[in-house]
């Protein structure tokens, strides 16, 4: 369809238009939100987690895999935001 062919838009179709645009907000996607791992575990992750991401955290008996994953899990917590586990090793 030619842009020519679209029809005209009244001033109050505009002023809708207009008020509904500012209430939209801008669009942030999930792989664009990384959440801060404070600690020492910070520094190994300095790009922090990513809002969405799956992370793996494996390691042998007494290495400190569950406890780096309930770290991880705490931190996301801690900013609201919800973490889940699957654990299939029944460690938990």
């Amino acid at each position: 369809m030619a842009l020519a062919a679209l029809p005209a838009r009244d001033p109050g179709s505009r002023a809708r238009l207009t008020e509904a645009a500012g209430r939209d907000r801008p669009v942030v996607l999930a792989h664009d939100r990384a959440l801060d791992i404070p600690g020492p575990l910070g520094q190994l992750l300095p790009e922090g987690l990513t809002r969405g991401a799956v992370t793996v955290v494996e390691g042998a008996t007494g290495a400190g895999a569950t406890s780096v994953a309930l770290t991880l899990c705490a931190a996301v917590t801690a900013v609201g935001e919800w973490a889940a586990v699957v654990d299939l090793a029944g460690t938990l």
